[in-house]
């Protein structure tokens, strides 16, 4: 679930409860949220801060996100970002992000490279995603891939209405 607001002309908020629909799945809650702040009207530089934290499980994981983008006026936009997995382990447990968006008028194609560490693993993952856009709702399909060797490979998708 996703809520989000826009503060003034150049400020947006918002929020992301994310819930697996995965019966065996126990303790993955994750609740979010994130302030961006637009450098240009209709394109520009965007910085984004957030932080996070896991619900559900006995000691919960708090994190922090940080994020640098432009949005270019064909409709392309690029971001590098860095993310503390846990604000406890900020040393052994942290992501680097590199995505590149392509936005159209009714539908949106993101790619996005993930290099991960975890203490002393590297399940580093590569994603892509399409969307589509119709009026207010936007549905969207994900594939995911970790790219070390035996890597998982996960599908999901996402519905979104703006109110």
């Amino acid at each position: 679930m996703q809520a989000g607001t826009a503060i003034a002309n150049n400020l947006t908020f918002g929020t992301v409860y994310r819930r697996s629909l995965d019966t065996a799945v126990v303790g993955e809650d994750h609740v979010s949220s994130q302030l961006n702040i637009h450098f240009g009207k209709g394109g520009g530089l965007v910085l984004g801060m957030g932080v996070g934290t896991t619900l559900g499980r006995e000691t919960n994981t708090r994190d922090g996100r940080v994020a640098l983008g432009y949005s270019h006026a064909s409709g392309f936009m690029t971001e590098v970002g860095y993310v503390i997995n846990n604000f406890e382990l900020p040393s052994s447990e942290y992501t680097y992000t590199g995505s590149l968006v392509y936005n159209a008028k009714n539908w949106y194609f993101a790619g996005q490279y993930n290099h991960v560490k975890s203490g002393d693993t590297e399940p580093n993952n590569g994603a892509a995603r399409l969307g589509v856009l119709m009026g207010q709702v936007d549905l969207s399909a994900q594939v995911a891939r970790e790219t070390y060797t035996g890597g998982n490979t996960t599908y999901g998708g996402t519905f979104r209405v703006v109110f």
